[in-house]
């Protein structure tokens, strides 16, 4: 493979992350970090970061791969890599299958601290039921929402 086509195929891969739907989601943790009571530490803050840009990126990549036929349809969409038939779908999933895995430890820790907080909030610290209700809405109401729109043929 040339340098000319490695670049390309780079590109494309990083096309499939969705970069500035990838920043927003990062500035929106960022954010978070900023408005959370006390101090967060550097390395928990990175960890934070690295695992939102891991997992945002394998579900912007995966929702490519699985809208790869409509986008061919739309002209604001049409000319992404996967409609114009610069990558494979399967380089897709795979890369977007990397990138979910290389994620579950960011997710992991995010459900042992979030099941943490849980129990915590149910303890009766007023403070934490917020987090109690974050935590419930992510692992309760999301999965179901997704169940839905791939039971109904939306997802």
């Amino acid at each position: 493979m040339t340098a000319r086509a490695l670049t390309a195929k780079t590109v494309d891969l990083v096309a499939l992350v969705k970069p500035n739907i990838m920043i927003m989601a990062l500035l929106t943790a960022a954010g978070a970090m900023s408005l959370a009571p006390g101090t967060i530490h550097a390395a928990k803050a990175l960890w934070l970061l690295a695992g939102t840009a891991t997992i945002v990126g394998a579900a912007n990549t995966l929702n490519m791969w699985l809208e790869r036929d409509i986008d061919c349809l739309m002209s604001r969409t049409k000319d992404r890599p996967l409609p114009k038939h610069r990558l494979e779908p399967v380089t897709a999933v795979v890369f977007g299958s990397l990138l979910g895995v290389a994620g579950l430890p960011y997710v992991v820790t995010a459900i042992a601290l979030g099941a943490m907080v849980l129990v915590q909030g149910f303890s009766g610290d007023g403070s934490t039921k917020w987090a109690r209700n974050v935590f419930l809405t992510s692992i309760v109401y999301l999965p179901i929402l997704f169940a839905v729109m791939v039971a109904s043929g939306n997802a």
